[in-house]
């Protein structure tokens, strides 16, 4: 029983230890940026963000100046606009930038897989 405590309390610590402001992260953000996008001369800066350990949870990010990221992942500033990817929808097929926001647009066909990282991207304006 006073391992089972232990063990406990270990856990709960390390998991407060990781969401200090320190830069020791227990589970890091993967994030990659995806395209530079040019909209009526303004360049924004598009991201994939890969969070979680077993279940994986991503989410474009864009950024009207270029992020600088902590080993955590984190950004110094937050995005303009963000969009999680929910492929209990259905499967991503267009990445749509409108506005200064991120919308998907979604197939109800689930042959093959998407790589998030290569999916069209549709620029509108206005």
């Amino acid at each position: 029983m006073r391992f089972k405590k232990l063990v406990t309390i270990l856990f709960v610590f390390t998991i407060l230890v990781s969401c200090s402001e320190s830069n020791d992260c227990f589970i890091a953000d993967s994030v990659e940026k995806i395209k530079e996008i040019n909209i009526n001369d303004t360049v924004y800066f598009l991201y994939l963000r890969i969070s979680g350990f077993n279940e994986k949870e991503y989410f474009y990010e864009l950024y009207g100046r270029e992020p600088k990221f902590d080993n955590c992942g984190k950004a110094e500033a937050g995005p303009i606009s963000n969009l999680h990817v929910d492929t209990s929808v259905g499967k991503p097929v267009k990445l749509i930038v409108k506005n200064e926001a991120l919308s998907l647009r979604f197939s109800k066909n689930s042959n093959g897989v998407v790589d998030l990282k290569k999916i069209s991207i549709e620029i509108k304006n206005h």
